[in-house]
Formats: structure tokens, sequence, C-alpha cells
């Protein structure tokens, strides 16, 4: 959302003043590194993509070197970009800076497997309850269809679970 407004901002300010011919073309270079930076390397990579397919189809209506030189500087500020998003990372996560979100990560991880282990016994419970329902066959045509997608259903998020349980040990 914020690098979607903030594009928006700079890409008005880009349009409004001659789009590829613009004075202010050379704020997108750091509009591309501030998204690099500030949000991650690969949505640089993406405005950078976006912003170089709209000037593309805009020149192809009136090509002249000038915007040729500006469109292939825009693509190659998007690399600089991406390395100083990542190198950013690196610098950050060396200074001790991004273990806050590494203890979140290790916590939300916790709670999922606590929140497992408790939801498990339940969705076992209504697996063989279902299983019952089934096998008695005392249930309307219906409502014994609606009963077997239901367990289909239950059986299959018994399996997600086991999945991302298996995934997060």
């Amino acid at each position: 959302m914020q690098t979607s407004f903030l594009t928006f901002l700079v890409l008005i300010l880009v349009f409004s003043t001659g789009s590829v011919n613009s004075p202010f073309l050379f704020i997108l270079d750091f509009l591309l590194i501030t998204v690099a930076l500030f949000f991650e390397s690969f949505q640089a990579a993406l405005v950078a993509f976006v912003l170089v397919v709209l000037f593309l189809i805009e020149v192809r209506l009136d090509p002249n070197t000038i915007q040729a030189v500006n469109i292939i500087a825009l693509c190659l500020t998007a690399p600089v970009a991406f390395i100083f998003g990542r190198k950013f990372l690196e610098l950050k996560q060396a200074r001790g800076e991004i273990t806050l979100l590494q203890n979140t990560l290790k916590r939300e991880e916790t709670d999922t497997l606590f929140w497992l282990s408790q939801a498990k016994p339940t969705l076992v419970d209504l697996i063989d309850t279902t299983s019952q329902i089934i096998a008695s066959n005392s249930l309307p045509f219906r409502l014994q269809e609606k009963i077997k997608q239901t367990h289909k259903n239950l059986l299959d998020l018994h399996q997600s679970v086991n999945a991302l349980e298996k995934e997060l040990d």
C-alpha cells in the first residue's frame, strides 16, 4: 500500500511534466532505491519493470534518442536498487537490528504449533463423527452428500495440518 502511494505521487509528478521527457525523471531513480531500501528489493524490480513498460508504450508512438537514454538509465537503475536493498538488509542483519523479526517469527511458529496441538484432536474428533454419520446412512440423501463433502474437506484440512506441522518442525 505504501509503495503504491509513493509510486503514485512520483508518477503524477513525472507524467504531468512530460513523462519520459520530464526534467523530474531522475526522481524515479530515487524512487526505486527508496522502495528497495524501505520495502522489498523485489518491489523495486517490479516498479522498474512497470515503469519501463509504461514508458516503452509511450515512446513507441514518437521515439527519440533522449527518451531511449532515459529508459535505459531507468533499466540500469533497477539492478543497482535491488543490490542496495539486499546489501542494506545484510548490513542490518549483521548489526543485529533484524533479530527482532527473527524472534517474532520464532514466537509465531511456537504459537502456530501450540494452536495445531490444540486443534488437531478436535479435527480428528470431527472426522470420526462425520465417519460415523456417513456409516449410519440414516440421513436423507441430500444431507448425506453434504456430510460426505464436509468429511472430505476435514480430511484435506487434516492433511494440511500435518504438512504444516512437519514443515514447522
